[in-house]
């Protein structure tokens, strides 16, 4: 007779189940799917990181653009012509810039009393006057450069001529005096020599910057950096509609100049492996000049 009683191993313990799992076609579809996902999910954040990495570089050469524009305007749009380029090239220009603006109170044999309108407390105090200049009768400005010396003067010299020197204005006295022919009341200003100059970078080294070099004080600024190679100056002469590349001979002849400002990243994109560039064009045209 047959009995129905499990069979108990020889270990005394009851028989196991066999467990589920997967086989191995299940396995290999399974790692194709994550491949397929991991991979989509890879190139999209390569791409994205790319994508990241361009915005950045763009905004950097953009950035460099606008601040260097931002510094130079300002004083470029302050220069007289004709006579106000001083020296002229592709990669730098000297300028003669007014600052202080007012008018004479008087003269004695020696020396002459300007009365000053107020300015921005750093126009006075970078210093580096280079020149002064007067108004004649025909009303053009004649500027006095060789052996010039300034100092401070005083309240009651321009009060005697009958003129009133506005609040956080400032007096000053000037060596030469101006010409005799000069009244009370001329208008005078303050100049000074600044150079723009695209040159070696000293924050970046081997990278191209724009410095700016007061004359007077002898003191040079690295301005910003980095600028690709192309970043130059281009200039307008009488009678001409476009910029050309190099300055005119006669540097009374010029009435205004292009700036092309190539802002460049201070790291490579990613993708390229060289820096972006962003340029900026631009055109200031000098006073007095039809």
């Amino acid at each position: 007779m047959i009995s129905s009683r499990a069979v108990v191993p020889d270990n005394g313990r009851p028989p196991r189940r066999a467990r589920p799992g997967l086989t191995l076609a299940e396995l290999l579809v399974t790692m194709v799917i994550v491949g397929i996902i991991g991979g989509a999910f890879t190139r999209m954040m390569v791409h994205q990181s790319r994508f990241m990495d361009a915005q950045n570089t763009n905004r950097q050469a953009r950035s460099v653009s606008r601040g260097a524009l931002n510094v130079m305007m300002s004083e470029l749009r302050m220069v007289a012509a004709p006579g106000g380029v001083l020296a002229a090239g592709g990669d730098s220009i000297l300028v003669r810039v007014p600052y202080a603006f007012g008018v004479l109170c008087g003269s004695t044999n020696v020396a002459s009393t300007f009365s000053l309108a107020p300015m921005d407390s750093l126009a006075y105090s970078e210093g580096g006057a280079t020149s002064y200049a007067w108004r004649d009768s025909t009303g053009n400005y004649t500027h006095q450069n060789a052996n010039f010396t300034m100092g401070n003067g005083l309240v009651t010299d321009c009060a005697a001529a009958g003129i009133t020197t506005l609040t956080r204005g400032k007096i000053v006295t000037v060596t030469p005096r101006v010409p005799v022919a000069a009244v009370s009341g001329t208008p005078v200003f303050l100049a000074r020599r600044v150079q723009f100059k695209f040159a070696a970078s000293a924050a970046l080294p081997g990278r191209r910057a724009l410095w700016r070099k007061n004359i007077g004080t002898g003191t040079s600024e690295e301005l910003v950096a980095p600028f690709d190679a192309s970043a130059r100056f281009r200039f307008f002469v009488d009678g001409a509609t476009a910029s050309q590349v190099n300055p005119p001979a006669v540097l009374t002849t010029l009435r205004g100049l292009e700036l092309r400002l190539a802002g460049a990243s201070d790291r490579a994109r990613l993708t390229s492996g060289s820096p972006s560039t962003a340029e900026l064009q631009t055109a200031v045209f000098f006073m007095n000049r039809p």
